[in-house]
């Protein structure tokens, strides 16, 4: 979804993902902000997150 036309992750695809990950961050903040006891709720979903991110670049890592 992020690859420009020639299937390379390019600017375009880094600035959209930027953005996204600022607003998912922002919106995160103000929620715990808000409601600190939902810190360790974030922190587990974020960890889920990054686990799943590591494993499709492992996997994407691996193809030729």
């Amino acid at each position: 979804m992020l690859a420009s036309s020639d299937g390379s992750f390019g600017a375009k695809g880094a600035g959209i993902k930027l953005g996204a990950t600022a607003g998912l961050l922002g919106v995160e903040y103000l929620i715990v902000r808000k409601y600190p006891r939902s810190a360790r709720a974030f922190t587990k979903i974020n960890w889920s997150v990054s686990i799943v991110t590591t494993g499709f670049a492992a996997h994407n890592f691996a193809i030729r």
